[in-house]
């Protein structure tokens, strides 16, 4: 009984830090706006998801800044999730025609010694949608 109870704190705290380290967030633009301007922060392993909704043939511009050389983005297509870009290295802004209609996925993350020394890293996350 001892054993089953301690497993079940152990997972109910596993799936707490998780959800705590993962965010989604829908992005809505202004009326009558191209574009949006997210600031943000991570911390450790820390992510977060922005959702964008965009049309076929619309294009699609993303610009991260931060001071921080091992945070990055990645972003993801529907329906099936492929990755678009991988936003790896020192690439901080890209471009590309939407090629279907739906939801695509920005993912803001860290990699690296920040991740274990749980250290902070404020960025700026620019979509812009034409």
């Amino acid at each position: 009984m001892i054993r089953h109870t301690i497993a079940v704190a152990l997972l109910l705290r596993a799936t707490s830090l998780s959800s705590q380290s993962e965010r989604t967030q829908r992005v809505q633009f202004a009326p009558r706006t191209a574009s949006k301007v997210i600031k943000g922060t991570l911390r450790g392993q820390s992510g977060v998801t922005y959702v964008v909704g965009a049309r076929a043939k619309q294009l699609m511009t993303v610009t991260a800044t931060t001071g921080n050389a091992s945070t990055f983005f990645d972003i993801t297509a529907p329906p099936t999730g492929g990755r678009v870009f991988h936003g790896f290295g020192d690439r901080d802004r890209f471009s590309f025609e939407v090629p279907a209609s739906g939801d695509y996925r920005i993912r803001m993350y860290r990699t690296g010694k920040v991740v274990r020394r749980n250290e902070i890293a404020s960025y700026t996350l620019t979509v812009g949608i034409q």
